[in-house]
């Protein structure tokens, strides 16, 4: 006799379990690597969390982007390369942040299928994680669906939402400011990226050429490699390039949101490392553009703004034993709330 009670699994419906939770032991390492000021990028949660405060910023926007890879995931599973495919994701969302002036701050990713294969999905989100480490976001959760009956075996798809922040007034393009004679700067592709691959595959069906053949332009590759070189992530060039064509001073705030003139101040960035030195009446300091480094630099000052109880008693005690250079220096500081 039978109790009446049914005898299926969920792993007898199709879904294993057992294999998800492998996945995530295993790509959780990669996912940790790519904590950043914000976010300790530890996976598990309901929610991926992140702290805009302990970013450093001050009055951010938020700038938000979703993108996918599109058919160029039907190259990667006909050819069984998928090391560049996690770049792909992660590049096509974070590059619509840096055209906005944006720095990426963190990554979530989606990944469905329907039979899980875990060497296969970890190659892809290890990708991923590569991938946020080099643009400086977190990878701060993501979801792994396997849903049987909805995708042809080996097949899968991917998703990627990213988030990333700019202080107000920074947001680009400044179409207002935009005047004719002005420098367009372009940047070098590493391909196709992953865009046109409905265009691209059908091409190669119509000229009967094969992905593990000799790609026609590029000897020294298959045609599957070729065609599946990684978008490229344009976070470095488009920080360089926005500081030196839009920036010529080097800020530098405190957590209260001043910002000092100094009359002569050394100190490396912790952006860029770049050295930079102010003179009196100079308003041009060599930077990324970014730099807190001058707040901690000051002898009296400890993370406390101007005006505080630990400063000014900080203050007090230094003229009571300070030497005079110091006193001349301390009387030629000033401070404003407008900038350098």
């Amino acid at each position: 006799m039978t109790d009446g009670r049914n005898s299926l699994t969920y792993k007898d419906a199709g879904v294993d379990i057992d294999a998800g939770e492998a996945l995530v032991a295993r790509i959780a390492p990669a996912a940790r690597a790519t904590r950043r000021p914000g976010a300790d990028a530890d996976l598990g949660g309901f929610g991926g969390l992140f702290d805009l405060k302990a970013a450093g910023f001050r009055d951010p926007v938020l700038v938000a982007s979703t993108d996918g890879v599109g058919t160029k995931l039907k190259i990667a599973i006909d050819t069984g390369l998928f090391g560049g495919i996690g770049q792909d994701l992660v590049a096509m969302c974070v590059n619509d942040l840096v055209v906005q002036g944006a720095e990426p701050l963190f990554f979530l990713d989606y990944y469905a299928t329907g039979k899980l294969n875990v060497d296969d999905a970890a190659v892809v989100i290890e990708g991923i994680a590569k991938a946020c480490r080099e643009s400086g976001c977190a990878l701060i959760g993501g979801e792994t669906a396997e849903m049987p009956g909805l995708y042809a075996k080996g097949d899968f798809d991917l998703a990627g939402f990213s988030v990333g922040a700019v202080e107000r007034g920074h947001v680009l393009p400044k179409t207002g400011a935009m005047r004719e004679g002005d420098i367009v700067i372009g940047v070098a592709s590493s391909g196709v990226h992953s865009n046109g691959y409905s265009l691209v595959r059908r091409v190669v069906e119509q000229a009967g050429a094969k992905y593990d053949a000799p790609a026609p332009f590029d000897a020294s590759r298959s045609l599957g490699e070729a065609l599946l070189a990684p978008t490229r992530l344009y976070i470095k060039s488009g920080r360089t390039s926005r500081a030196a064509a839009s920036r010529r001073t080097c800020r530098a705030p405190c957590p209260t949101g001043w910002t000092r003139r100094s009359t002569s101040m050394r100190g490396p960035c912790r952006r860029c490392s770049a050295g930079w030195r102010s003179r009196r009446g100079s308003r041009r300091r060599k930077c990324c553009g970014r730099s807190t480094a001058g707040w901690d630099s000051w002898p009296w000052s400890r993370r406390t703004a101007p005006g505080t109880s630990s400063t000014r008693s900080r203050r007090r005690a230094r003229r009571r034993g300070g030497s005079a250079n110091w006193r001349k220096a301390t009387a030629r500081r000033r401070w404003s709330t407008a900038g350098c």
